[in-house]
């Protein structure tokens, strides 16, 4: 996978910080990463968003009838796991179907991890400088 979309591993950690982030207790990390799938089309999109590809519904619709081998339809619902993920992202990277942050980074040569990275980064200094602020008043 190119790194301007994020990865399968990538992703799982980025799930996993926020799990985190969201109070999730160590122990109870690996059955809640395992029950974000099979999903639903609209979860599947904003999966697809986050590691970098469009992800509208009719790019997915789109992608469904293309590929060989489609999210399995179950009672008229589309069931998504981690691999139909997977797969899309690469079609819709070679498709050059990417996000604007994806190519973004991808002119600007910065992978999915060092975007992540720098967020973190401001992020991390904003909470600093309000630390500091309510510290000192």
């Amino acid at each position: 996978m190119t790194s301007y979309v994020a990865s399968r591993k990538e992703y799982d950690d980025y799930c996993r910080d926020n799990f985190i982030l969201r109070g999730v207790a160590t122990k109870d990390l690996p059955a809640a990463l395992a029950e974000r799938y099979p999903c639903a089309t609209a979860d599947a999109s904003k999966e697809l968003f986050l590691h970098g590809v469009q992800s509208k519904p009719w790019h997915i619709e789109r992608w469904c009838a293309a590929t060989d081998h489609p999210p399995r339809v179950i009672g008229g619902a589309r069931l998504w796991w981690a691999a139909d993920i997977d797969r899309a992202v690469g079609d819709l990277v070679d498709a050059d179907r990417l996000t604007h942050g994806a190519h973004s980074r991808k002119l600007n040569g910065l992978s999915w991890a060092e975007e992540r990275e720098m967020i973190r980064a401001v992020m991390e200094a904003r909470h600093a400088k309000a630390d500091e602020s309510i510290q000192q008043e």
